[in-house]
């Protein structure tokens, strides 16, 4: 599985896309592992107008000492891991002029105390 050393810490893109992170003025592409996580929708519907729906990751992704792996926000907040980053694509995102997110500064841990 393709991953990218930053800070002596692994980081391992589960999304397939690749990542341009813009660190200390150097620009680093962090390009997707082969592997993408995603969230699975598990519905059950009693013929109701309103159903009842869970998530669950599409795999089991195991924990590794200073390892960091690149996931869709919604896949971060529904995880709950600790090791889950996602791009920060909020305000300090590089855009272009059309508003296409070119690079980004920095990634992103929710808290989920």
């Amino acid at each position: 599985m393709n991953y990218t050393i930053i800070e002596n810490k692994k980081f391992i893109n589960l999304t397939p896309h690749i990542i341009n992170l813009l660190y200390n003025d150097k620009e680093i592409k962090i390009n997707p592992s082969g592997k993408i996580l995603r969230l699975e929708e598990k519905n059950k519907n009693d013929n109701n107008i309103i159903i009842e729906r869970r998530y669950e990751l599409s795999e089991n992704i195991p924990h590794e000492k200073d390892c960091y792996y690149i996931v869709s926000s919604i896949v971060q907040f529904f995880s709950k891991r600790n090791d889950f980053v996602s791009p920060d694509t909020g305000s300090t995102a590089i855009r272009d002029k059309d508003g296409h997110i070119k690079a980004v500064k920095n990634f992103i841990k929710i808290n989920t105390l």
